[in-house]
């Protein structure tokens, strides 16, 4: 009996002996598994983060070079200054109006859909739309007195006539065309030192939320959120969610760390909470041009589910 209680307590510890270094390798290969998985997955969502800050840059720049390109020619100027004569003098409905819109019509159509614009407008110095190329309502209204003074438009308008600077509109919904979300880029034509008038174009937004709304390479739970800072503790979404395609302008929500660091100029990338209080890998960036914050974000528990997997596996096989 003795010697079967000896042996008991032999292979007892033997087994405990044994087992030890198997359960600490164990455990360190898993956590290095683990802290691997998390490094892959940060690296990940910030390459696409930074490619699609750069890709929403690049966009905006060659639409600002295009816009440059088209202010300063000489027939842009020659336009502003008859269209502003001639509709001042004959009014919109006149023969001479006519004739003049048609000599420019082909000329700045050519222009907006090579350069991928919704809309250009030549805008007199008193603030009223002389000319626009798909003559919605917006069309021979006054932007600064008018129903659409408080829009994107007007806001840059605005600015171009007064300080004499170009500007960037956020986008919003604008009513003339049909309430799609649009933003504006005006800038001031000014001749031998005389203000002649504005030149603006509306970019189309569905160019910049194919971008965003991309989410190759984020796995079933991944999404881009981009939100500009709505208030104290909100922020307003600005481009459709992946479950929510109509949360662009309509949706506020919590600002979670990596929103507040995006939306105050930082960037960074790691394991956080986003807007629904859910632990996910991400990384944010600032988009200077538009005032945006962005946060590229996958889910932890997709990311870590190898994790997970591994992890159940090695205890059956210690079992």
């Amino acid at each position: 009996m003795r010697f079967t209680s000896l042996t008991h307590r032999f292979i007892a510890w033997f087994a405990a002996v044994s087992l030890l270094p198997i359960l600490l390798a164990g455990y360190s290969l898993l956590r290095t598994f683990e802290t691997e998985m998390q490094k892959t997955a940060i690296q990940q969502v910030s390459a696409i983060a930074d490619k699609k800050a750069e890709q929403i840059d690049n966009y905006l720049r060659e639409r600002l070079l295009d816009a440059k390109v088209i202010h300063t020619a000489s027939s842009t100027r020659e336009a502003m200054r008859e269209f502003t004569q001639v509709f001042a003098r004959n009014g919109v409905e006149s023969d001479a109006y006519q004739q003049l819109d048609a000599s420019y019509r082909d000329h700045f159509k050519r222009f907006v859909e090579d350069a991928g614009y919704y809309d250009l407008f030549l805008i007199s110095p008193q603030g009223t739309v002389v000319y626009s190329q798909t003559h919605e309502l917006d069309f021979a209204t006054n932007l600064l007195t008018g129903p659409y003074r408080n829009s994107g438009l007007g806001t840059v308008t605005r600015q171009a006539l007064n300080m004499l600077q170009s500007g960037v509109s956020d986008f919003e919904h604008y009513a003339p065309s049909a309430g799609a979300i649009a933003a504006f880029m005006a800038f001031p034509i000014v001749i031998q030192g005389e203000m002649e008038g504005v030149l603006a174009l509306q970019i189309y937004s569905e160019r910049v939320f194919e971008v965003l709304t991309d989410n190759v390479g984020l796995g079933a739970s991944g999404e881009t959120v981009v939100t500009r800072l709505e208030g104290k503790d909100t922020a307003l979404v600005v481009a459709p969610l992946k479950d929510e395609p109509d949360a662009a302008l309509k949706l506020k929500i919590p600002l979670s760390t990596a929103i507040w660091s995006s939306l105050h100029g930082q960037r960074g990338a790691g394991l956080t909470m986003d807007y629904r209080s859910k632990e996910v890998v991400a990384a944010w960036r600032y988009l200077p041009r538009m005032n945006w914050g962005m946060e590229v974000k996958m889910d932890a528990d997709e990311v870590f589910a190898p994790v997970y997997r591994v992890r159940t596996l090695s205890l059956v096989i210690l079992g």
